[in-house]
């Protein structure tokens, strides 16, 4: 081997050695928005904003910080490294608000993220409220736009890194961004060609039109979404056998005295439903079969047991021609309006539920 040779291979590996040091430092730097994004996110997701804007600054910081880590020295290798920060770090934001979402809706009177300890809560979210194709959608749509404005974010950078390369590594160089933007686009022309759109940076929310007590309750087909598990509710009448219509209940703090506590919501099987209305008795069956369960975790003992009363919602006639397919029980102290939650409660002296 020729000097020439041997200086030729040194320089190779020097300029390789630098090329991972430079590569290593950016991927550093690059990580540092990954606790910065997440809580500005969460901040604008609370107050309502679309906080999918966001995902253009968490790309444009990310391709930036490793700019700055790496001196300036981007290789394709670092434009693929920054889009799967910027993406990852998205993908984590929007995780983030939608557990913040469901965790509000769960447990509304725990702080933020308190329902995430509650028992049964990983299950109600895979089980019911992500088994909501309006939700699910909601989530993908946020995500796929998310990711478009990202990819946006991080071609400024990008741009200004395309001198001196040649036409094959301006190409490389923005694939990833460019393949980031057109995937979202194709799911959010997908979710909207579905009828999917929007609920972005709003929480939404669980409980569906329709209700009524168990048995042969009937509700309005304007009954409104606005229950929430953990909700405290007046305006309901005391769990009985008779059929009653029910009136839109009045949210209150839990603090507060009321007749009720919301501790399910669900939905109703409608392969075994079939596709027209199966009967109040037909439902009253089925929230019972989802509700007893439930309300005997929320107590800490078996609700037969327990001496409280328990009241099922589920769709009256009108509303289910409307689309609702919503179930829900809530809690009731047989003696009068309760102050405070139920949860953990136990028995009252005496046992023996009471349904309707």
């Amino acid at each position: 081997m020729s000097n020439g040779d041997y200086g030729w291979g040194a320089s190779e590996r020097r300029r390789g050695r630098d090329d991972d040091r430079y590569f290593g430092r950016g991927l550093g730097y690059s990580l540092l928005v990954v606790p910065i994004a997440v809580p500005v996110w969460l901040i604008i997701w609370q107050s309502g904003w679309i906080s999918s804007i966001v995902a253009f600054g968490t790309a444009f910081g990310a391709a930036a910080l490793f700019r700055y880590g790496a001196k300036g020295h981007v290789s394709t290798r670092g434009a693929v490294a920054i889009s799967v920060v910027a993406s990852v770090t998205i993908l984590v934001c929007v995780g983030a608000s939608m557990l913040f979402d469901a965790s509000t809706m769960y447990a509304p009177s725990e702080p933020t993220f308190g329902g995430l300890s509650e028992p049964g809560f990983w299950s109600w979210l895979t089980d019911t409220y992500l088994a909501d194709p309006s939700v699910a959608a909601a989530v993908a749509w946020s995500a796929a736009l998310s990711l478009f404005l990202g990819a946006l974010g991080a071609l400024p950078t990008l741009i200004g890194l395309l001198r001196g390369r040649t036409a094959g590594g301006r190409v490389a160089m923005f694939l990833a961004p460019l393949g980031i933007a057109v995937t979202s686009i194709a799911i959010l022309g997908l979710l909207t060609a579905n009828g999917y759109g929007g609920g972005i940076g709003a929480p939404a929310t669980a409980l569906g039109s329709g209700g009524g007590a168990a048995g042969n309750a009937q509700a309005p087909a304007s009954f409104e979404p606005v229950i929430a598990v953990g909700s405290c509710v007046t305006g309901v009448g005391q769990a009985t056998e008779a059929e009653q219509e029910m009136d839109q209940p009045d949210v209150v703090s839990c603090d507060q005295a009321h007749d009720a506590e919301v501790v399910y919501v669900g939905s109703v099987d409608e392969a075994a439903a079939g596709p027209d209305y199966p009967g109040a008795e037909w439902l009253s069956d089925a929230a019972a079969a989802q509700c007893t369960p439930a309300v005997s975790e929320f107590l800490g003992v078996p609700w037969e047991q327990s001496g409280y009363g328990m009241q099922m919602v589920y769709p009256s006639d009108g509303s289910w021609a409307a689309g609702d397919r919503a179930l829900a029980c809530w809690l009731q102290n047989p003696a009068g309006p309760t102050m405070g939650s139920l949860r953990g409660a136990g028995a009252l002296p005496g046992g023996a539920g009471a349904t309707a």
